[in-house]
């Protein structure tokens, strides 16, 4: 079976095991990168979803207010609505 470049360098001392491991990892990132094409992938995407979650909840709070302020529009108009009722005088 044939071995690996990196194996025969290393039988013949050009590399050391650091070196190999080292040149490994190079290699992996690039391939990332140019799989993804960003190196800053995942930190982009973190900060973008943090601030659209920040930004959901800003804006689910003020239709929240709304609601609020909306429903008290109807309890006020439904008192008024109550009192008119009770207190009204019937002229004969």
């Amino acid at each position: 079976m044939a071995k690996s470049l990196q194996e025969q360098m290393l039988e013949m001392g050009l590399v050391n095991q650091k070196k190999a491991k080292k040149n490994a990892k190079e290699l992996k990132k690039s391939a990332h990168l140019k799989r993804t094409g960003s190196e800053d992938a995942p930190e982009d995407t973190q900060a973008a979803a943090e601030a659209a979650r920040k930004a959901k909840a800003a804006h689910d709070r003020e239709l929240n207010r709304q609601k609020e302020a909306e429903a008290q529009q109807k309890a006020i108009a439904a008192q008024i609505r109550q009192l008119i009722q009770t207190n009204t005088v019937e002229c004969d």
